[in-house]
């Protein structure tokens, strides 16, 4: 079973409670769904468990006694809801919680369940089969309701290669109100000229009955008087009844044969797409992509052709229908989306079509790791002129993103915020974007001065006031969500402006000021451009040099970084040597000789390295035994790692019989109190041979 990436409900501050307090297995499998919300054999486990709990407790024969409390029903409830508003296409479990709150509340609430399933679940033919089903079984069921529900159901799904269940329901309800209405006709012209799996049924039932209608009601003007002239009269009226019959019966019969051409070439698909609903088990699904991909492409280079407009119906049709089992496919919801901006209809109709796809796959089903279909929502927002719309849209999710409320996902909050950036720097003037870019650095490198802050706040307020589209107050509560991973994204942009308007003057007061800050000491951008700008823009080799050697030894850059520069720096100082010559006092400089070893691995060999994972290990800053020789400190550490680092070998003997574990206690109540066993120990020869290496390093280094 394929591991789901995270996904948009991952976001919600708290998962709801997922417990019965009336099954203490129950509960234990709620409180593992706290931690694994994505794991469906819990769930299903959870909710067999719940069945066994509601057949324990309410009468099989009048389901009106039962033992369960109003607080266990809701909490019952509430698991169903859980993951329902987690994966709202498992089609299963609806039908499965609507049985269940029937068991406990009746009817009513069991439609109530069905009604919501729906309304999640749009696209489920069974769904709206068994709400139609439910709703008609009411004795007091209206039936203009019943009518508006079945449009509505139809309005989803007409087009779905197996919704026949749900045109049954319309046409049988509607023959029973009245065989030969208006509203049975204008169900069976739709239904012949769609291709379903059953089209031949319906063919069948319409044939029998469209006699009793009149032959303008079942043809259209311009086609009937083809008939009349081929007929050779003048007017409909001329024509008799057995002529009119025949007709009617050569219309619908090339309806049928044109229905009957498209089944057929449709079947040749669908009868691949084994794996229609969503499942967990990915690997059926992921198989029948490429046929979902074909067969829409086939409809859409149809649809380019005769532009018709139940092709067009046809084809949404099948993205629905792909994107159930599909759901998380970044890929194919572009293709939906693009799909509907290349069509040639009105442009309000386009932007509401487009919006609603993009609503909806950003907020349940994309997974967080992909911002593609996020960040161009925001575009889109953009082509509408609703630049505010679209930052509000993005800071949203970079605040949802941002850890604040709950977990950190550090990759899309980056995405998030370097596009909210960009559209800053899209629609603004250089001059005000540098303003709020200083603005957006001074108060998040300075925020610990809170007085200093506030005088900023002050000074930018009136400065904005009116002469800005982008409010101060937006700029300030988008800073309390910079943290030390996107803080580097603004000192980027300010680089690069003063380096478009040729002021080193505030790039190194810049420098001077920040680059000791945490957030910039691992930052591999910042480094870069301050590299780049001594020493090829501004060809600073004596600012490069005290750069460089900052970066090897206080930096918290990965080494593959620093091994970067080490590299770009070797080529730099072997093009410049004579000017080195002259920095070093006729010395060559070191980067010439030592290149090799400051990309060692070897931490014995490469001593920068070591001096630098030193000074930034969390156990030795501030330590008062590691100050005096931290390098030696942080050797020790490693002498007892086992080949990775993490992986310790036994540094101290361990008691292997401790009477103080495993419920070895002894009971200082009892009379006569049996005298311990010596301790055994494991672990001895361990650590005595650590002790030998640490000697033996300690004896080496001091030679």
């Amino acid at each position: 079973m394929t591991t789901l990436q995270h996904l948009p409900s991952d976001l919600e501050t708290e998962l709801e409670s997922v417990t019965t307090s009336n099954n203490d297995f129950a509960d234990s499998l709620g409180q593992k769904l706290q931690r694994s919300p994505n794991d469906i054999d819990t769930w299903n486990q959870l909710f067999s468990t719940i069945d066994k709990v509601i057949s324990d407790n309410i009468s099989q024969d009048d389901t009106t006694k039962t033992t369960l409390s109003d607080e266990v029903k809701t909490k019952i409830h509430n698991t169903y809801k859980t993951l329902l508003t987690r994966f709202p296409y498992l089609e299963e479990i609806w039908k499965k919680w609507s049985v269940v709150e029937y068991k406990m509340d009746g009817l009513e609430a069991s439609i109530e369940i069905l009604r919501m399933a729906v309304e999640s679940f749009p696209h489920s033919v069974s769904l709206w089969t068994d709400y139609l089903t439910a709703l008609k079984s009411t004795q007091c069921a209206d039936s203009e309701q019943f009518r508006l529900t079945y449009t509505e159901a139809l309005r989803y799904n007409a087009y779905n290669f197996v919704s026949h269940p749900i045109w049954d329901k319309a046409i049988e309800f509607e023959t029973e109100t009245q065989p030969n209405s208006k509203e049975v006709l204008s169900l069976y012209l739709k239904v012949v000229n769609i291709p379903l799996y059953q089209y031949a049924q319906y063919y069948s039932q319409f044939s029998e009955i469209n006699k009793n209608f009149d032959i303008h009601e079942l043809i259209d003007e311009a086609k009937l008087n083809d008939y009349v002239e081929k007929f050779g009269k003048l007017k409909t009226e001329d024509l008799s009844l057995i002529e009119k019959h025949q007709i009617i019966d050569d219309y619908f019969a090339t309806i049928f044969a044109s229905t009957q051409a498209k089944v057929s070439s449709n079947w040749e698909y669908e009868q691949l797409l084994l794996h229609q609903d969503f499942s967990f088990d990915r690997k059926g699904i992921e198989e029948e992509r490429t046929t979902w991909v074909e067969y829409i492409d086939r409809e859409i280079l149809i649809y380019q052709v005769d532009n018709d407009e139940n092709r067009f119906a046809l084809i949404c049709s099948l993205f629905e229908r792909a994107l159930i089992p599909n759901c998380f496919d970044e890929d194919l919801w572009l293709k939906y989306i693009k799909f509907i901006d290349g069509l040639g209809i009105p442009d309000e109709k386009k932007c509401e079509l487009e919006r609603e796809i993009y609503i909806r796959a950003n907020a349940k089903f994309i997974p967080l790791n992909q911002c593609k279909v996020r960040k161009l929502y925001a575009y889109f927002l953009l082509k509408q002129n609703d630049i505010d719309s679209a930052v509000e849209y993005l800071f949203d999710w970079m605040k949802s993103l941002s850890g604040t409320s709950k977990q950190y996902f550090k990759l899309p909050y980056l995405e998030m915020t370097r596009e909210i950036i960009h559209i800053w720097k899209m629609s603004l003037d250089k001059e005000k974007f540098l303003e709020a870019m200083e603005l957006l650095l001074d108060n998040y490198f300075d925020k610990r001065n809170e007085e200093k802050r506030m005088k900023s706040e002050n000074k930018e307020a009136s400065r904005n006031c009116g002469a800005c589209q982008l409010p101060d107050a937006l700029l300030y509560s988008f800073a309390k969500f910079l943290n030390e991973d996107s803080i580097p994204i603004i000192v980027d942009q300010c680089l690069e402006v003063y380096k478009c308007q040729g002021n080193s003057v505030k790039i190194r007061t810049l420098f001077n000021k920040y680059h000791r800050e945490p957030s910039l000491v691992k930052s591999p951008s910042f480094w870069k451009f301050i590299f780049k700008y001594e020493g090829i823009v501004e060809n600073n080799l004596s600012n490069l040099k005290s750069i460089y050697n900052f970066i090897r030894v206080e930096s918290q850059l990965p080494k593959p970084i620093i091994d970067m520069f080490v590299d770009w720096y070797y080529d730099i100082a072997s093009a410049n040597i004579r000017e080195y010559l002259v920095i070093n006092n006729g010395r060559s400089d070191d980067s010439m000789i030592f290149k090799d070893l400051e990309m060692s691995n070897s931490l014995y060999y490469n001593k920068l390295t070591t001096k630098r994972l030193a000074k930034n290990n969390y156990k030795f800053i501030d330590n008062p035994k590691s100050m005096a020789d931290p390098e030696q400190s942080y050797l020790d550490l490693c002498s007892k790692q086992a080949g990775h680092p993490g992986v310790f070998i036994d540094a101290n003997p361990e008691i292997t019989n401790s009477f103080m574990n495993r419920g070895r206690y002894i009971d200082l109540t009892e009379e006569a109190i049996p005298t311990p066993l010596l301790p055994t120990f494991k672990g001895v020869e361990k650590a005595q041979a650590l002790g030998k290496k640490r000697a033996h390093i300690s004896r080496t280094t001091k030679k």
